[in-house]
């Protein structure tokens, strides 16, 4: 069974799988903020969490046609918007949304086949990139040479717009003899006096508002500042939080069960970590089929489904790795331990099987190129730490007792 620490987080998922009657599609980004690839093409999704406001805006799979040949009265210029449905067929739009007739449509893939057999190439190519980046989480790991520095959150405010001074209204040439309606005047422009001082009061409190706002900020990430370089170091309950927030702020590529515990006074750090399973990962992908100016599916043989779902536990394990070390200076060996929910072929029961366990002190940790995280392999990276697995090729695992995180202790 999984173990479970005294502290337990879940990563909100930034590479998330979605799965519909349709296909499948892939969303990067953190929460309010995404970009998704799919089968109806890429999009750039943006939100404020807990309002219930959201946009969503193409940013792939099309492209603009127009027609080469000049205008003449029996022709007419058009923009077309392109971009794939469900089923990898090409749809054509107008720029105001409206879909083109099947004539429109055909004169367009004749007069413009260049084109879109660049969009095939291009949406095709955009969602076989989605697939691999699920082995390539590692290539973002920070460098844990480098001290930590913490970023401060900048201020944001709008300054309001200071009121006009009104200008006083004159006396007419015959107002100062006419009582009545010089007074008028003058009631019109006390009156305007008093309403731009009620102004300017409330403008000065608005900008008084804004500097406390400011000065509060200023005052919370120094804190936060102090947490993050300096009480991170000695600390393990800061340690504890910096750690936490900073797992928390990853876009991971679902949401995922991280355990963590502090031993030794922060030096080791054990990872207990819920694995996808390998029914998440993508079973096919699109090609491009010129003849029918569409995107097909292929399916993916087994062992490459295999294979990707290997490499991409490695490569989740090897980030939360990354990020413990450079998080944590004071930090110096990490015991990590991927389960997965498998079916006991003895008992029938569904339950947590280990599938890998890995050791790794800082001085190996370091080791690795940081200049380039793209030249590592994520599953022989794991060889040169004290790693427990049992695995083949093909990428098929055999569940595993993971390290005995409690009684391991920090290099001396």
């Amino acid at each position: 069974m999984g173990l479970r620490f005294r502290k337990s987080i879940k990563l909100a998922p930034g590479l998330r799988l979605n799965a519909s009657l349709s296909g499948l599609s892939w969303s990067v980004g953190p929460r309010g903020m995404s970009m998704s690839v799919g089968p109806r093409g890429t999009f750039f999704n943006a939100g404020i969490p807990g309002t219930g406001l959201s946009s969503r805006q193409r940013v792939g799979g099309r492209v603009r046609a127009v027609r080469e040949s000049k205008p003449t009265p029996n022709t007419q210029r058009l923009s077309v918007m392109t971009s794939f449905n469900d089923e990898g067929n090409l749809v054509m739009q107008h720029e105001n949304g409206m879909p083109f007739t099947s004539e429109l449509q055909a004169a367009a893939l004749t007069q413009n086949k260049a084109v879109i057999m660049a969009a095939l190439e291009t949406e095709a190519r955009n969602r076989a990139d989605a697939i691999e980046s699920l082995a390539k989480i590692h290539e973002d790991i920070p460098d844990a040479r480098v001290p930590p520095v913490y970023a401060a959150a900048p201020f944001e405010w709008t300054t309001p717009d200071k009121p006009l001074e009104p200008r006083p209204r004159p006396h007419g040439l015959f107002d100062k003899w006419l009582r009545k309606r010089r007074e008028r005047i003058d009631a019109e422009n006390a009156l305007a006096a008093v309403k731009f001082e009620q102004a300017m009061a409330t403008w000065r409190g608005e900008i008084e508002q804004i500097a406390a706002e400011r000065r509060a900020h200023d005052q919370e990430e120094a804190k936060r500042k102090q947490l993050f370089e300096v009480e991170v170091r000695t600390d393990p309950q800061a340690m504890e939080q910096v750690l936490s927030e900073t797992l928390q702020e990853i876009a991971w590529p679902r949401e995922t069960l991280v355990s963590f515990e502090l031993r030794d006074g922060g030096t080791v750090v054990v990872l207990d970590v819920d694995l996808p399973e390998v029914e998440d990962m993508p079973t096919f992908q699109w090609m491009p089929a010129k003849r029918e100016q569409k995107l097909v599916k292929k399916d993916l043989p087994q062992t490459r489904v295999r294979e990707l779902y290997m490499r991409h536990i490695h490569s989740l394990g090897l980030r939360l790795l990354g990020e413990v070390f450079a998080a944590l200076p004071r930090c110096l060996a990490v015991v990590v331990s991927g389960y997965s929910q498998r079916v006991n072929s003895r008992t029938g029961q569904t339950e947590d099987q280990y599938l890998y366990s890995s050791h790794v002190v800082r001085e190996q940790w370091l080791r690795l190129n940081f200049d380039s995280p793209e030249r590592i392999d994520p599953v022989e990276a794991f060889d040169h730490f004290e790693t427990r697995r049992e695995v083949s090729k093909t990428g098929v695992f055999k569940p595993i007792e993971p390290l005995d995180a409690h009684g391991v202790s920090a290099p001396r």
